[in-house]
This record gives C-alpha cells, sequence and structure tokens, in this order.
C-alpha cells in the first residue's frame, strides 16, 4: 500500500511539453480497491511502427512492472522532460502510485492521436485514467511530455460561493482566500478562517521554517549532511524509509524530499536534527495562533503509531492527557516501528479530528508569507525552491508565474494550502481543509475544487 495516513499522495505534478498543449500536469490519487481487469486494447510487447503508440505502449508496461530504474528513464525520456520532473523527488512516486492499484493497467482507448502525440483512456480496475504522450519528432522518438490525470475530473468551480457550497456538501470546511499584502493576509474570502482544523501533511511547513530559521542562526547548514538511521523511519509515503541505514543525504534533499512529496522518514529525520522543543518554540513565530494545540509536536511515526497497530489502545488517553502525559505516553511508544504499523487500517477515518497536527487557514496563509519571504534571503533562496517543486494542481499556462504548495490527507480529512505569484506581483493565498471523522470524502472533487478556488484568485481586480 503506497498510500499512508497523514500524507497527501492525491496529486503529484508531472510535466507536459508545448507538443501537448501547455503545462498542465497532474496525476490523481490511485489507491483503487476493484481487482477487475479492464477490458479494452491490448498494449504490445513489440513495435508498432508508430513511434507515439510504442512509446505511450511501453508507459503501460513499465507502470505494470514496479519500480523502474533512473537508467531506464533515462532512456526514454527526453532530457528536458526530465530536468522538470527529477527521477527520485517526483518520478518514483508517480510510478509507485500508479502501480499500487490492485491488477494491471491496460489501454481502454485512443482518444486521439498525431504524429507526435496522443491521448489514450487507462484503466486498471475501477480506476481510470486519461494519459497524454507526446514523443520528439525525430529518432529516437524519446517521449518529451507525459500528462497522467483521472479520467473523470471533477468540474471547475466557477464561483467562490459555488466551490465553498461543494466542499461543505463534503464535511466541515474550514478555508482563506487572502492577498498577501506586507507580509500579512488580506481576507477575501473566508469560512471559520480563524478556527484551528486537522491539518495532516501540511504540518511539515512548521518543520520547514523551523530548519530556516536554524539555517538563519548559523546552526544548520543546506549542505549539512544526514544519516538515515532505521530507529527514525517511518512509514510511506517517501522513499528515504527505503535506504539502508547509514545512508547519507545533505540537509537540503531531505528537506526537499519533505516537501515535494510528504516523504515521512524526512520528516522524521528533520524533526529530530531540529528537535521537538525547538519546533514548538518556533510556531508563533511562524504565525500559529493557537500553538499549544500541537505540544507535544507529534513525529509521524507517531501519529501512525497512536492511529494503528499496538499503541492504539493509548489513543483515547492521549487525548485526555495533559501536556506532561501526553510526553509520557510517546516515551513509551518510542520503540514503535513501522513493520508494526498495519497500513490496511488506513482505510476508513481514525481520530482525524483528535490526533493530528492543527491549524487554522489564516494559520496556514501566515506560515506560507512567512516562508516566501524568508526565501528571499540569500542564505535561504532553496526554500521558494523546495515549496515549488510541487504545485499541486499546475494551474493554466500564465495565470501564475510562481506557486508554493503543501497539502495532506488521510481518510476524512484532507487539507491544503498555496501561495502563488500573478504574474503582475500580486501575491495570493488559499488555504483549506475538510473534515468528516465519521466517513471518507471524495478527495479528488476536493483536492480539484480547493484548486479551482486557488485559481478564481488569479481574477482579483
Amino acid at each position: 500500500m503506497k498510500r499512508a495516513v497523514i500524507v497527501l499522495v492525491v496529486v503529484v505534478a508531472v510535466a507536459c511539453s508545448p507538443a501537448t498543449g501547455g503545462d498542465q500536469a497532474t496525476t490523481a490519487s490511485t489507491s483503487g480497491s476493484s481487482t477487475t481487469g479492464a477490458v479494452g486494447v491490448e498494449t504490445t510487447t513489440d513495435s508498432t511502427g508508430d513511434p507515439v503508440r510504442d512509446q505511450l505502449d511501453w508507459f503501460v508496461r513499465a507502470i505494470n512492472g514496479g519500480p523502474m530504474s533512473e537508467e531506464v528513464y533515462a532512456e526514454r525520456f527526453h532530457e528536458t522532460f526530465r530536468a522538470r520532473v527529477p527521477y527520485e523527488a517526483q518520478w518514483v512516486p508517480i510510478v509507485d502510485g500508479l502501480d499500487a492499484v490492485p491488477g494491471d493497467w491496460l489501454v481502454v482507448s485512443y482518444e486521439k492521436q498525431d504524429a507526435r502525440s496522443a491521448v489514450a483512456v487507462v484503466a486498471a480496475g475501477d480506476e481510470r485514467m486519461r494519459v497524454s504522450v507526446s514523443v520528439e519528432p525525430g529518432e529516437p522518438h524519446l517521449i518529451d511530455g507525459l500528462f497522467v490525470q483521472p479520467a473523470d475530473l471533477p468540474s471547475t468551480p466557477d464561483t467562490m460561493e459555488n466551490a465553498i457550497g461543494r466542499l461543505e456538501a463534503l464535511g466541515t470546511l474550514r478555508m482563506l482566500a487572502a492577498e498577501v499584502v506586507d507580509g500579512t493576509c488580506v481576507p477575501i474570502e473566508q469560512v471559520d478562517a480563524e478556527r484551528p482544523a486537522p491539518i495532516a501533511s501540511t504540518f511539515k511547513l512548521y518543520v520547514l521554517g523551523t530548519l530556516a530559521r536554524a539555517i538563519e542562526a548559523g546552526e544548520v547548514a543546506w549542505d549539512d549532511q544526514i544519516a538515515i538511521r532505521d530507529e527514525l523511519k517511518s512509514i510511506p509515503t517517501g522513499i528515504l524509509q527505503d535506504e539502508p541505514d547509514g545512508t547519507v543525504r545533505t540537509v537540503e534533499e531531505v528537506a526537499t524530499l519533505m516537501i515535494s512529496i510528504s516523504d515521512n522518514t524526512a520528516t522524521d529525520h528533520l524533526i529530530d536534527l531540529l528537535g521537538r522543543e525547538r519546533i514548538e518554540a518556533a510556531l508563533p513565530e511562524l504565525g500559529m495562533s493557537q500553538s499549544g494545540l500541537n505540544v507535544p509536536f507529534l513525529t509521524t511515526i507517531e501519529l501512525a503509531a497512536l492511529k494503528a497497530g499496538p499503541s492504539a489502545g493509548l489513543a483515547g488517553q492521549y487525548v485526555a492527557a495533559d501536556e506532561a502525559g501526553k510526553r509520557a505516553i510517546l516515551e513509551q511508544i518510542s520503540d514503535i516501528t513501522p513493520a508494526d504499523i498495519p497500513l490496511d487500517a488506513f482505510t476508513e477515518p481514525l481520530d482525524p479530528d483528535t490526533i493530528e497536527w492543527f491549524a487554522s487557514p489564516a494559520d496556514l496563509c501566515m506560515v506560507l508569507a512567512i516562508l516566501w519571504d524568508m526565501g528571499s534571503r540569500p542564505a535561504l533562496e532553496q526554500l521558494r525552491t523546495i515549496l515549488t517543486q510541487n504545485p499541486g494542481v499546475v494551474a493554466e499556462p500564465g495565470l501564475w508565474s510562481e506557486v508554493a504548495y503543501k497539502g495532506g490527507s488521510e481518510p476524512g480529512l484532507i487539507a491544503m494550502a498555496w501561495l502563488t505569484v500573478r504574474p503582475d506581483g500580486r501575491v495570493f493565498s488559499l488555504a483549506g481543509s475538510v473534515l468528516n471523522p465519521e466517513e471518507t470524502i471524495d478527495e479528488t472533487e476536493a483536492f480539484f475544487v480547493l484548486a479551482g478556488a486557488r485559481d478564481l484568485l488569479a481574477q482579483t481586480p
């Protein structure tokens, strides 16, 4: 199971060449439940003489085959594509997410094709995705564009009122649409924007902010090395949990993985590097209005352990305990490992309203504004690069010049926050969450409606 609690794997960005009609690129959650095979066009194992169809057929076979080596990736994809979609940070999670769906992917139909590009619907069980591929005009016809998205996307909201209504139909909504002016979030539209709510992996923004403060203070450097340790590994999503004990990464690499693919093991290594108490002390400075809700500041493995596995019986005690009692329980479960946590438990809501990280939409707008401002300083310019690695849903070309993003989800909860820069230099933010602790919500609907609300801000006069 590739999709885990506390992390959002609803969307991973993929690049798209001009030949396929723009710069949009998203692939949605691929956690299917059916093993019924698709009936349609079989992919082939031999060349058809059509380079576009050959490459699309190869891609479908490749995702059925599981992990793809970096060498194979380089052999099939043009260097311009690979530059925009780094192998480890973006490509591996895309393939892993598609491979996690039960059953094999098959091409169901081709919707259109020309000499350099094609669009096909592929299916595995009940999951249907639309794949657009383009190839370079000359030999060896490397793939220079790939766009993967759900075959049946929700419609885009045409007004904020429409977006709010659709989101409120899914669960309890907290949302803020704002313009960021001189470091302040000026509301444009809001729904209980000052009230804290669970935020899932969006909490990783506060780890990044604490790291930035430590770097600015000269206590940590971007090129410092972190050794991956078995005792700090967490459950997926991510890739660092699969690396051997002792593998060395730089602080910048680990921070990038934490934000771009929501790597939980990366997050817990940074929390260990910085210290739990340092992060707790930094929360008010990073714009959090009720920081006490996140004390103690949970690691990802601690949150997962309290929700599932042998420590789940302590969940009620943890929620009821005071700060000292909570810290004592965390010490009690400190030897829990990823192997102790059954990932198949995360199919229904598990205390998403009580055992979580908490912040209001106004808090999330502020932390993004603070991080964006910090990223304007020479010593911290990496912040903006890290925050813009994965924009969630890529907007129409020309709508935004820069998009910073972090989101998260677990069954019954989805939360996300964007800071966007318009071509005229004005800065906006959309932050929101939808919570239903009783049943799972339609994450695809929530995600794309929130993204649609984000893009409505581009029309602000």
